[in-house]
């Protein structure tokens, strides 16, 4: 009696299950939720490889941080941003700045920039940049202490070479965009007319 009453229950569980969720047509199964996981593993196996192959982590190293994540995003940036041709255009080669990525049959070969070429080509950028902030009548000592209008550093004083945001506002620049900055006192400064 109590197995048919449980099974009674299971019954009467599943009828009310039937018609709360709707049946899924055979023709167009479910997704698999397996996979989803297979394609996170291969973009993390990618994501490692690429750091390695660039230097960011050491070879014996299987997880990066936040920080090392920031850095091949600002590598990919600089890429974008023509860091191969600055480096060529500077030092006249690429070696030891850049690896060509191993061919495989998805897609061709690529140059990457190493940690060493991006350090190199953030250094150039910073002395351009250095240079450029002087022709607008900023003193290199001054330069330093440079923030954008919301108020993020230019420069990373310790080291003395572009942030992130410097690196921005140095591109928009650079390119003649309007572009605007303080001074440590406060003053605006920019490449047209203060608003």
């Amino acid at each position: 009696m109590i197995v048919s009453a449980s099974l009674a229950c299971a019954w009467l569980l599943g009828v009310a299950l039937e018609a709360a969720v709707p049946m899924q047509s055979h023709k167009a199964p479910a997704e698999s939720l397996a996979q989803e996981p297979a394609v996170v593993g291969d973009e993390r196996r990618e994501t490692l490889a690429e750091m390695w192959q660039r230097g960011i982590l050491a070879v014996d190293m299987n997880q990066w941080s936040p920080a090392d994540m920031g850095l091949l995003r600002r590598m990919r940036r600089a890429e974008a941003a023509g860091a191969f041709g600055l480096l060529r255009q500077r030092f006249h080669t690429l070696k030891g700045f850049a690896v060509q990525e191993p061919l495989s049959g998805k897609r061709p070969a690529r140059v990457r920039l190493t940690r060493a070429g991006f350090d190199k080509y953030l250094l150039v950028k910073s002395q351009d940049a250095l240079r450029y902030f002087e022709s607008k009548g900023v003193d290199v000592k001054w330069a330093y202490g440079l923030t954008d209008m919301q108020g993020r550093a230019l420069f990373d004083k310790g080291r003395g070479l572009l942030t992130e945001a410097g690196e921005e506002l140095y591109g928009r620049a650079s390119q003649n965009l309007p572009t605007f900055w303080k001074t440590r006192a406060g003053e605006v400064m920019g490449n047209r007319r203060p608003p």
